[in-house]
């Protein structure tokens, strides 16, 4: 799950779900700017790592642009 504080007008967690779904090889979820969530896949603690690693990556690059 991707949320962002009701107090916030940018960062769009539905894209950085995707970033994230992506690296896991899957597009197993959505949802709107404020609230993203997905999951129901196997997935080892590298692979989260790694899914949320990208999508950090995302967010910094939504908010410098």
């Amino acid at each position: 799950i991707f949320k962002r504080s009701d107090e916030l007008d940018s960062g769009d967690m539905n894209q950085l779900l995707k970033t994230a779904l992506a690296t896991l090889n899957s597009k197993s979820g959505g949802g709107t700017v404020a609230l993203a969530q997905g999951g129901g896949f196997p997935a080892t603690l590298e692979d989260i790592e790694q899914a949320l690693s990208a999508a950090r990556e995302s967010l910094l690059t939504q908010l410098t642009e």
